[in-house]
């Protein structure tokens, strides 16, 4: 989100809850969109999945009526009457990625028991904790260990076919 709308949010802040910041906010549908998407609202709504707090957003600039803040008394009970599925936290991360360009919940081996799962592959002797291992460990000469592909870069060879620089990164961010 751009300076302006920023502002626009600090400017009503604090927020009690999400109705509040539906109500007291200013901001537009797209950028409240997008900061629910991202998670903004997490700490305000505990418990409450993002995919309810996009319908009960939808349900909000749907209906002229909940949006006027005279009936800021009716609200929150509509809003609080809609309940969305919970959230797969793959999904999340994927959207956060998407509209970021980069996650802030974690990354892909902090969620579902991916540590521990790497950790046993580790005890077990299966692979390597990351490529901070691999490097100091000079009797190696090749590494298995959990990578994630950070990006990936397509470039042309001369011949015309294509080829790929991937950017790897360990469980500790090391790249």
């Amino acid at each position: 989100i751009g300076p302006s709308a920023v502002e626009k949010v600090l400017a009503h802040q604090p927020y009690a809850s999400f109705v509040d910041f539906l109500l007291d906010s200013g901001t537009s549908k797209t950028i409240a969109d997008v900061l629910i998407r991202t998670g903004s609202f997490h700490d305000l709504e505990p418990g409450v999945s993002v995919a309810t707090l996009v319908l009960r957003h939808e349900a909000f600039r749907g209906d002229k009526r909940l949006s006027h803040k005279k009936n800021r008394d009716l609200v929150r009970p509509t809003l609080d009457a809609i309940q969305g599925p919970q959230d797969d936290p793959i999904e999340l991360m994927e959207r956060e990625r998407g509209l970021l360009g980069f996650n802030l919940r974690g990354t892909p081996f902090s969620i579902n028991g991916r540590y521990e799962k790497i950790d046993r592959l580790v005890s077990e002797g299966l692979c390597q904790r990351g490529w901070a291992e691999f490097v100091e460990d000079e009797s190696e000469q090749v590494l298995v260990a959990p990578l994630l592909v950070k990006s990936i870069k397509e470039r042309p060879q001369k011949n015309g076919k294509l080829f790929a620089f991937l950017r790897l990164t360990d469980r500790d961010g090391n790249e």
